[in-house]
């Protein structure tokens, strides 16, 4: 009976791994509370290592401020446009590892812990990397995250057929953070500079 169940399961596995991720969908990031008064040179560290560990060709990274709200001054990192595999592949030495635990140990008060996100194609439109972004966060109520995410690939389709210039990316916290029916609403405001 277990090796029926397994026999079973496995061509169903493996067509979820070959035909799930025809995109980059996954993206992780974290807030980082630096100590009052030590932002320029954490910002200077992160630059450092940035460069060393993560130019062309190797593990892509991003870093903001947060200009307003509970956070307002924190920094969030991450890093996106990844497969899900990818995550489980990444290899990383030593050296850098203990290069950014020195960072972080030397001028990070706090951290949120790692959030994982999936990027929701059908709901985002015309999404592309721009310097300044503005995310919203809707806390949905148990049980209706999906009525959110079905409006918001509503205002996807809108902008789709009347070829909106604007950019938006929805995504999906899957893990990490606050889990009640958490959406990020990603709008890249690069067209209105």
């Amino acid at each position: 009976m277990k090796k029926r169940i397994l026999w079973g399961a496995a061509p169903l596995l493996t067509f979820t791994v070959l035909f799930s991720q025809s995109d980059p969908v996954a993206a992780t990031g974290q807030y980082s509370k630096v100590y009052k008064g030590k932002e320029a040179a954490f910002e200077k560290a992160v630059a450092g290592h940035v460069k060393k560990w993560h130019g062309p060709d190797q593990w892509p990274t991003f870093a903001t401020v947060v200009m307003n709200g509970p956070r307002m001054g924190q920094y969030f990192m991450g890093s996106t446009g990844h497969y899900w595999k990818d995550y489980a592949e990444r290899e990383s030495s030593k050296a850098h590892n203990v290069e950014w635990r020195n960072i972080v140990h030397k001028y990070v008060e706090e951290q949120s812990g790692m959030m994982m996100f999936e990027k929701k194609l059908d709901a985002s439109y015309n999404d592309r990397s721009t310097p300044m972004w503005e995310g919203t966060i809707y806390y949905t109520k148990p049980g209706k995250r999906g009525k959110m995410l079905e409006i918001m690939r509503e205002g996807a389709k809108a902008n789709r057929r009347l070829r909106h210039k604007g950019s938006t990316g929805v995504y999906n916290v899957i893990s990490g953070g606050e889990q009640d029916g958490m959406l990020v609403l990603i709008v890249w405001i690069a067209w209105l500079i």
